[in-house]
């Protein structure tokens, strides 16, 4: 196949324990890891895997809740993170409605703000590798995705119970850099992933087509409206 590329001479990097959930790179030989990195929400990381700062401690409403092994509330309140090229950093969480925000500078993560209008509903359980949780039937789903620009962060919220359509997302709320809400749209046709052009001033969004047996993907965009 003429379109198929083959990559070679990968190179391995090894950031220490298995609670990495995404990673970004930033800089040069520089990389963002979010999950459960020594106990912290981020880490960044050197060409050799090694954490050269630490930041952030998974979201807790009380002492109870933050008494829970940190690997659970990493499992818990897991989510989108995106980084845009001038050093802004967005975090959201898909089964709580919390927003961090986060600037890059050097080999340092400088905290914002923390957004947090209500907490994740778990149970925390035990794991081989330190902590697991169970999202309970009535958890509101939050966060879905984010799409970020220099002056906006767009996020993608469900609203609905976790038991029903859980992915579905018809809300677009767009925050500033100090996390104030700007704006909000409700969408005509839900979506579970988009991005924002602010330029053109138009959403393009990702619906699934359930009417197909393989669940072929979609692309949907609209215009905005002032």
């Amino acid at each position: 196949d003429s379109l198929t590329h083959r990559l070679r001479n990968s190179t391995l990097l090894t950031c220490n324990g298995p609670w990495n959930f995404d990673v970004i790179p930033f800089g040069e030989g520089r990389f963002v890891v979010q999950g459960c990195i020594q106990d912290s929400l981020f880490a960044v990381i050197d060409g050799d895997g090694e954490p050269v700062c630490l930041a952030g401690e998974h979201p807790y409403k009380d002492d109870t809740e933050r008494s829970f092994n940190p690997h659970s509330r990493a499992m818990a309140y897991q989510g989108p993170f995106r980084i845009t090229p001038s050093g802004k950093m967005a975090f959201a969480t898909a089964a709580a409605k919390i927003l961090y925000i986060y600037g890059l500078e050097h080999d340092r993560l400088l905290p914002v703000t923390v957004r947090a209008e209500w907490y994740s509903d778990y149970i925390p359980q035990p794991h081989a590798h330190g902590g697991f949780s169970a999202l309970r039937k009535s958890l509101v789903v939050g966060y879905r995705d984010l799409s970020l620009s220099d002056s906006r962060i767009y996020e993608l919220y469900s609203g609905s119970p976790y038991e029903k359509q859980k992915w579905y997302c018809p809300y677009i709320y767009a925050y500033d850099w100090e996390g104030n809400l700007k704006e909000q749209y409700q969408l005509d046709v839900p979506i579970i992933f988009f991005c924002v052009d602010e330029s053109a001033r138009r959403i393009y969004g990702i619906i699934l087509n359930l009417s197909v047996t393989c669940h072929l993907s979609a692309i949907m965009s609209c215009h905005t409206e002032n």
